[in-house]
């Protein structure tokens, strides 16, 4: 007589499905557990393990878009400014609408001296998150980096109404108000 493991498999679908989303609610996910691990590391300072770690859950989920933020964060404090800029660029392709993506590549092409680059992701990410005064105050050194002052004001009074403290204080010195 063959038995029909089918039979008893059918009983068991349902609860592993529970099981694992139990699981992955309780945080057992390992690619989640390894961007947290990745974040304490880079929080540390210890950024080429953190660079393993956030490596490691790339390969397992290569849709991580924190991994890729948090390895392009380690990669620009030791200065490897090439290998950041890949790892942004992998994470504004999975999240294309999130404002703090682009802000962080927009900073990353500031520190490279590409303001054009940077003045465009900052475009972007105050059009997405029109509430971010971190945006236009970006946008606004992009634009004064680049030799347009009266722009770099428009967006340093945009900040400021926004509750921007640091463009505040740039217009308080200049004797302007926002």
């Amino acid at each position: 007589m063959v038995s029909d493991t089918r039979a008893y498999a059918k009983p068991l679908i349902p609860f592993l499905c529970t099981l694992f989303l139990a699981l992955a609610l309780l945080g057992c996910d390992p690619v989640i557990n390894m961007t947290r691990d990745g974040e304490y590391y880079l929080v540390s300072g210890d950024y080429y393990k953190a660079i393993d770690v956030y490596t490691h859950a790339i390969n397992l989920n290569s849709g991580n878009a924190m991994a890729y933020l948090g390895r392009a964060t380690a990669w620009e404090e030791l200065g490897r400014f090439d290998k950041a800029l890949d790892d942004f660029n992998a994470a504004v392709i999975l999240l294309p609408k999130d404002a703090g993506a682009l802000l962080d590549r927009g900073l990353l092409h500031e520190i490279m001296g590409s303001y054009r680059l940077a003045l465009d992701d900052y475009t972007m990410a105050c059009q997405l998150d029109p509430t971010n005064g971190n945006a236009f105050f970006h946008r606004g050194n992009a634009s004064m980096s680049l030799g347009d002052t009266e722009k770099a004001f428009e967006n340093y009074r945009t900040a400021a109404r926004l509750g921007h403290v640091e463009s505040q204080n740039i217009l308080r010195s200049r004797g302007m108000g926002w």
